[in-house]
């Protein structure tokens, strides 16, 4: 018995199965993936509060360079769109060949494309009706009512 106790003792600090594991790094991981999921919904306030033109002074933008910016948001919403489209489509592709992890990578891709599509197509409706500040469902009205 006392052969075991000695033994136990000397292969305890050895045998530490949560530092295997990584356990404290796993913590670290799950409370930054916290910290990041709690400031994506999270919205900032805005410092200053002005209208589509007072910031267009202040920026010092032009017409022009306003007209080509907005054109190149929609062209940007077009080009994440398709790109979305074609990786929904490699996405059932990957599930009915049954590649799982392929099917996850396409998914997640699409997804942060049609993020990317939404985003630019925001911002191309803001400037197109030169409202500054506007919300979702603003977007989401001005985009089923003029079809866009």
């Amino acid at each position: 018995m006392k052969f075991r106790k000695a033994m136990w003792r000397g292969v305890k600090p050895l045998v530490d199965v949560p530092r295997w594991m990584g356990l404290g790094q796993i913590k670290k991981n799950a409370s930054l993936i916290g910290t990041m999921a709690k400031g994506v919904f999270t919205t900032e306030k805005a410092t200053r509060v002005e209208t589509f033109s007072e910031a267009s002074r202040r920026l010092n933008l032009s017409e022009t360079e306003l007209q080509q910016r907005q054109k190149q948001f929609h062209t940007l919403f077009f080009v994440f769109l398709i790109v979305g489209i074609l990786l929904i489509i490699y996405f059932i592709y990957n599930l009915i060949a049954g590649e799982f992890f392929a099917t996850l990578f396409s998914f997640v891709v699409a997804c942060i494309a049609f993020v990317e599509a939404f985003r630019n197509h925001f911002w191309y409706t803001q400037m197109k009706n030169r409202k500054l500040g506007m919300s979702f469902k603003n977007w989401l009205a001005m985009f089923l009512n003029k079809k866009v």
